[in-house]
């Protein structure tokens, strides 16, 4: 599957960098020693959830059902971050993690960030549990993000993602949020 994707969309398959997703709020500087890892050799990291890079030619791959796909482009350094966030990555600010990675390699000033929010799981359908809930109040306080609905709990990860990063510095109006749900909607 992967060499079809990479011919489709014109990728060299020896310059994949694929992260080894565990739900953390780790991210990884790309650079050329980490081509190809995860499709045509070993990975020789763990743990990572976001990677970032200004390698030219070194596509970066998360994978996500759910959780929430978080992609940067700094425009003006020319620099490139992926994120896997699902909740327990939003709950360790991994959008944030990510950017102040960015920050600290390649100089990024979040006001160059342009990022996309993929598909992923909406509020309506992203019931939690109370505990859950009460973390995310605690942690963040976005009352229009987490939800209580008649002793049902549910957090909006796609907006509090958002609001992470416009708490960072990202404008507004750079951020395009996804709004096709992973769940509700599976025929896409």
């Amino acid at each position: 599957n992967y060499r079809i994707f990479c011919h489709a969309a014109g990728f060299d398959i020896k310059r994949l960098v694929l992260a080894k997703q565990t739900h953390t709020a780790n991210v990884l500087k790309a650079d050329e020693s980490h081509a190809g890892c995860g499709v045509l050799r070993e990975r020789f990291y763990n743990d990572i959830d976001a990677l970032i890079t200004n390698e030219k030619n070194l596509p970066l791959v998360i994978h996500t059902a759910d959780c929430v796909p978080v992609v940067f482009a700094d425009i003006k350094n020319k620099t490139i971050g992926n994120a896997h966030c699902g909740w327990r990555g939003t709950y360790g600010s991994l959008a944030k993690e990510t950017l102040l990675e960015m920050q600290k390699h390649y100089g990024t000033n979040p006001e160059d960030v342009v990022v996309t929010i993929g598909p992923c799981i909406c509020v309506d359908c992203y019931e939690v549990s109370k505990e859950l809930y009460e973390d995310f109040k605690d942690r963040f306080g976005y009352d229009d993000y987490i939800l209580n609905n008649n002793g049902k709990y549910y957090l909006n990860l796609p907006m509090i993602n958002r609001q992470i990063l416009i708490d960072m510095g990202v404008k507004e109006e750079n951020i395009a949020v996804s709004d096709i749900c992973t769940c509700c909607e599976c025929e896409h």
